[in-house]
């Protein structure tokens, strides 16, 4: 048997919007050439780069949100680790879907002008913060999950996820036409009804999530729970079939492993 390749550090932002009892996610398809889950549905979200952990990426960070971050035994070996997936989350949401968690007085076109550039690897994450005179909302993230891949991939992720009200700041979100190639707000009923058909093709950690979504129904109630809930890392387990194939079994389901 092969090694199992090794786990990549990556974090995901779940963006919340609409009415309080009526929470809408913002969802983007990958795209079909992507290396990892190509044509998934998923929140945005990435691999953790080096940058990631300058203290230059994360302008305002208050050093009492990754102590609380390792209180919650997020497997985080010092405070930096733990800020850096809070930066990726922040910066990989900018990137892929054009929503900037924070206050800027810069208009939406010099806005989507630093995120193209940063996209084309012309400019830096910090230097866009510097460039917007942005104010990132460190405050109103929160951690809510923990994925890793299972060893049968031959990408592998140790995802952490986190969960935001986004509001208005939600308005101008749109896929980045590289790495994902569609957008869309819906709400966890009618992405989970489109999966069931076939029409949308749910990742396992966004189906999962989306499902307790679905059973909280409001805002309030759907980051209460994230903030609450006694947080542990979770794998699909890939089962093989009679028939040949593999079916893919999320924790919870009788069949998993666990």
């Amino acid at each position: 048997m092969s090694e199992a390749a090794p786990l990549r550090p990556a974090a995901t932002l779940v963006l919340l919007d609409g009415p309080e009892d009526a929470p809408r996610t913002l969802l983007l398809k990958r795209a079909a050439q992507s290396p990892f889950m190509a044509n998934a549905w998923v929140f945005p979200g990435g691999r953790v780069d080096d940058a990631d952990h300058a203290p230059a990426a994360a302008p305002g960070f208050p050093p009492e949100l990754a102590q609380i971050m390792l209180q919650r035994s997020m497997g985080f070996g010092e405070e930096a680790e733990a800020r850096a997936h809070l930066v990726c989350a922040l910066r990989e949401t900018f990137e892929e879907a054009g929503v900037l968690l924070g206050a800027t007085d810069a208009t939406d076109a010099v806005v989507d002008a630093a995120r193209r550039r940063l996209l084309a690897g012309e400019t830096t994450w910090d230097a866009v913060l510097v460039e917007l005179g942005a104010s990132l909302a460190w405050d109103e993230l929160i951690y809510g999950d923990h994925w890793v891949t299972p060893p049968v991939e031959r990408r592998r992720y140790d995802t952490r996820f986190y969960l935001a009200r986004v509001g208005g700041r939600g308005a101008a979100a749109m896929h980045d036409a590289h790495e994902t190639t569609e957008s869309a707000w819906l709400s966890a009923e009618e992405a989970l009804a489109r999966h069931a058909t076939g029409e949308l093709g749910l990742a396992p950690p966004t189906f999962w999530l989306l499902t307790r979504f679905a059973e909280l129904g409001t805002i309030d109630g759907i980051l209460t729970w994230a903030a609450a809930r006694d947080v542990i890392p979770m794998a699909p387990a890939v089962l093989p079939l009679k028939g040949g194939g593999v079916s893919i079994v999320l924790p919870g389901d009788h069949e998993h492993p666990t």
